[in-house]
């Protein structure tokens, strides 16, 4: 534990001393809200070792006591989770852009039965980590605006990155799936916790 709490304090004393080089003595840690997230593929035991780290180094630092100071989970509702991922289309008037808007179409009518709890166990807190690797939004916001993408490919099930934040559904080829169908590649791809699936 004396390890991770020395290796934050070093990361934090280094960023001091480049702004100070940067910017001059006018700035100091009483000036800087610092925020320290964890992925949130961690287990519960190695977060808690973390926050129990960060906690020892917030009794000498206590710009750090903000970060754990409990507060309530932001809802994920269909409007806002539409809103952060934003689709990326072709095009207005393209043969694809038709496709895409189709797609996208059946997309969030699969968002509002998820919404609904029609869907089983997917919920839209799972579609958002799905595509960003958290259930909630950061408290400063995406660095990397999350986004949606449209490929041609056979498989319809959905892949997401989760570095680039970065969800992609297929338009089709040939032959469109059922809405059933489609929806079930939905429900696989959004209810398991690994990423890339072709």
């Amino acid at each position: 534990m004396l390890i991770f709490t020395l290796s934050i304090r070093y990361l934090k004393d280094h960023l001091l001393e480049v702004i100070r080089r940067t910017v001059g003595d006018e700035i100091n840690a009483d000036d800087i809200d610092f925020v320290l997230t964890v992925p949130a593929i961690w287990s519960e035991t190695t977060k808690m070792f973390m926050r129990e780290a960060a906690i020892q180094l917030a009794c000498h630092l206590p710009t750090f006591i903000h970060l754990f100071t409990p507060r309530d989970r932001q809802k994920i509702t269909l409007k806002l989770l539409t809103s952060t991922i934003k689709p990326q289309f072709s095009p207005e008037g393209s043969n694809r852009r038709q496709k895409e808007s189709k797609i996208y179409a059946k997309y969030v009518k699969y968002l509002r039965e998820a919404a609904s709890g029609r869907r089983g166990d997917v919920t839209l807190a799972k579609i958002l980590r799905f595509c960003t690797g958290s259930e909630e939004e950061p408290p400063l916001g995406y660095q990397i605006q999350p986004t949606m993408e449209f490929v041609e490919r056979q498989s319809f099930l959905p892949t997401g990155n989760t570095c680039i934040n970065k969800m992609q559904l297929t338009i089709p080829v040939n032959e469109e799936p059922t809405e059933d169908a489609l929806f079930n590649f939905f429900d696989f791809a959004f209810c398991n916790s690994y990423f890339g699936l072709q």
